[in-house]
């Protein structure tokens, strides 16, 4: 093997583990005081729990007092448990309807 090889797989390794770092800091911070929703909501739901422009997750923050956040089709939440409870059911109540 030849030095140029080695010094370059040497490389590759290191920006792969440092990417990986990387995305595991950005996935923390994302959460940063949001936990996961303890609800699974099929995907064909998250646009009708969303609404147009966001609409329909701001009217659920305005009534519960929660911050929402979609992240990979997970919904994630700023909030107490109650108001975790709170907006349970008022997606619930979308879904429903």
């Amino acid at each position: 093997m030849n030095l140029g090889f080695i010094s370059f797989t040497i490389m590759r390794i290191f920006s792969v583990l440092l990417y990986r770092q990387r995305v595991k800091i950005k996935s923390n911070s994302i959460q940063g005081g949001f936990r996961k929703l303890d609800m699974v909501i099929p995907e064909r739901f998250m646009g009708l729990v969303i609404g147009k422009g966001r609409e329909t997750l701001s009217n659920i923050e305005t009534k519960t007092g929660v911050a929402l956040k979609v992240i990979e089709n997970n919904l994630y939440i700023k909030g107490s448990t109650e108001q975790g409870k709170e907006v349970i059911r008022e997606i619930k109540a979308i879904v429903v309807s």
